[in-house]
């Protein structure tokens, strides 16, 4: 719960919510990763796929990070079912920036080593003996 509640800080300083953060993010890595996936293009089931997200919550989020105009929810040029979507500039600047406060905020919230998380890391590394 501290750990959310320190994401959910970093994130409000850039106006996402988390589901909106995973979203955004997991929609650039794909968009970074198209010639892995021989080209296709990045598609609401993808995203929602790659973000582990229920696909109705994914479209609902999408559609609000659509207003906020971060990302372009464009017709695919093969399936009319289906929506690919693309970031815009500004859905690329704010991603790269929010991805770099939520790793703040991990290193600060994970990085503190106390005596008793360094107790419990010994006692990890040498397999609970």
């Amino acid at each position: 719960m501290v750990w959310q509640r320190t994401v959910r800080a970093a994130l409000a300083d850039v106006g996402l919510t988390h589901a909106q953060f995973a979203l955004l993010a997991s929609a650039g890595w794909l968009e970074g990763q198209g010639a892995d996936r021989g080209g296709e293009p990045v598609t609401q089931a993808l995203v929602a796929a790659h973000a582990r997200t229920d696909a109705v919550m994914t479209s609902e989020v999408l559609r609000t990070l659509e207003r906020k105009v971060l990302i372009r929810r464009l017709p695919h040029p093969t399936d009319a079912r289906a929506k690919r979507i693309a970031l815009t500039p500004t859905g690329r600047r704010l991603v790269r920036r929010a991805v770099a406060l939520v790793e703040a905020a991990d290193e600060a919230f994970f990085g503190a080593r106390g005596p008793e998380l360094e107790a419990l890391a010994r006692l990890l590394c040498a397999g609970g003996s």
